[in-house]
């Protein structure tokens, strides 16, 4: 595919920007490539992202370079795919069912988070068009300039993208999000080959308007923080911590969640030390090939050898999107795993907290998501804590002087906190 001229380019538009005598409907032609040219998508992996591609049989047929036929060819020759291809006059043929993965990503890693390095093809849709790029974006296929003007010259109708394409690729973008609701029109979900494989790749190319489908033409810049980085800082802390615990040490208190884990004060709880196992920008799950995720970090908790857990997990999600049947079904896999690996420990599930300002238009997604916890909780024999109550002031939000972002906690939300886990403790003592 790379020396038979396939480029991967970018392709996508928003109606508004169409001509207003441009129409479009979807048509979609199954043209299914060879199994041995795609595989699986692994179980669990999030489609958060397009990825655009051009392609053409210019090398070989420079006076007809868009034969679909030749494209199939050479697609099951070289063993790649893409889910979709859009021809120069809009049909949209399928090469591979979206539940599937195509090979059309290989690898790279993109600016920003999470960089998927190497792994894009698990969590994308890979969609092809036929165009040739500019002069520098053929220079990889071996375009020289004289080349390339020649070429440009005997046959300008080629070069570039079409109307017909463009108002296909926003039509097939609004159907795959209406499926993937991870993806939005957002350039950090709509990207382009040179954006993952950058000096590699040069794919949507020069020659590709991004503004007709609403988006700038260049990718977020990298985050200053980065989530994976300090992931990985976290988890050698959590390691230290464990490692610097009395060597008579037989039982502790961890701490499990996100940020506002992390940030928890507490050094002791119901007269054990603490563990403080929260990592910020933390989720319930990630896919196994990506770093990040509670249920990656069990392990470390039978480690740190606990007498009791407490498990707050799940704002992020939401505020990625995740629904709540993925947000249970993780919670149920983190609970699963943490009752196998640590059966010793009394496990707390404590509900997501309360939010406010900005964030508070995730409180009927965080109280339906407490409601399920709860039930977790009652399935599973682990105990359920209330602090979304605790916290909540006469409107059901997070009390504005227990935060400074309607997000994050504050002291005065620490000390309600671990007298609630102190409380909460001593009551499981008298059981006992």
């Amino acid at each position: 595919m790379r020396t038979m001229a396939c480029v991967a380019a970018i392709m996508a538009l928003t109606a508004a920007t169409l001509a207003a005598d441009t129409t479009y409907t979807l048509k979609i032609v199954e043209r299914p490539l060879p199994a041995d040219c795609w595989s699986t998508r692994p179980e669990g992996a999030e489609v958060d992202t397009i990825m655009l591609h051009f392609c053409s049989d210019v090398i070989q047929n420079p006076d007809n370079p868009y034969q679909i036929d030749r494209i199939v060819e050479i697609f099951s020759e070289y063993k790649v795919s893409s889910h979709y291809l859009i021809d120069r006059d809009g049909t949209v043929y399928r090469f591979v069912d979206e539940k599937d993965k195509a090979w059309h990503a290989g690898k790279g890693e993109l600016p920003f988070d999470p960089p998927r390095k190497d792994v894009l093809n698990n969590h994308s849709i890979g969609i092809e068009m036929f165009a040739i790029g500019s002069q520098h974006d053929m220079k990889v296929f071996g375009f020289d300039e004289q080349k390339y003007n020649d070429l440009k010259t005997s046959y300008p109708q080629h070069i570039g993208f079409t109307d017909a394409q463009y108002a296909a690729l926003n039509a097939l973008i609004d159907d795959i999000m209406t499926r993937w609701p991870l993806i939005k029109r957002e350039r950090r979900h709509i990207v382009g080959h040179s954006d993952y494989a950058t000096g590699r790749k040069t794919d949507p190319g020069e020659l590709f308007d991004w503004s007709r489908i609403g988006l700038p033409s260049q990718p977020p810049a990298p985050p200053r923080w980065n989530f994976f980085r300090h992931y990985a800082n976290r988890l050698e802390d959590i390691e230290k911590a464990i490692a610097a615990l009395p060597p008579d040490t037989t039982a502790t208190v961890v701490l499990l969640g996100d940020s506002i884990t992390e940030g928890h004060p507490a050094k002791t709880l119901g007269g054990l030390p603490v563990v403080n196992m929260g990592i910020s920008g933390d989720h319930t799950w990630y896919p196994p090939e990506t770093t990040g995720g509670v249920a990656r970090r069990v392990p470390l908790v039978a480690r740190a050898k606990p007498a009791d857990v407490f498990l707050m997990i799940g704002i992020n999600d939401l505020g990625a999107s995740k629904s709540l049947d993925a947000l249970e079904q993780h919670h149920r896999l983190v609970v699963k795993s943490l009752l196998e690996q640590a059966p010793q420990a009394r496990l707390h599930i404590q509900s997501i907290l309360p939010t406010r300002g900005r964030f508070a238009f995730h409180l009927p997604n965080v109280r339906e998501a407490n409601r399920r916890l709860q039930q977790i909780a009652r399935e599973t024999g682990a105990s359920y804590i209330n602090l979304f109550d605790l916290m909540t002031d006469d409107k059901g939000e997070l009390r504005e002087d227990y935060t400074g972002d309607g997000l994050h906690l504050l002291k005065p939300a620490y000390e309600v906190w671990t007298a609630a886990l102190e409380k909460h403790l001593a009551a499981q003592q008298e059981k006992n």
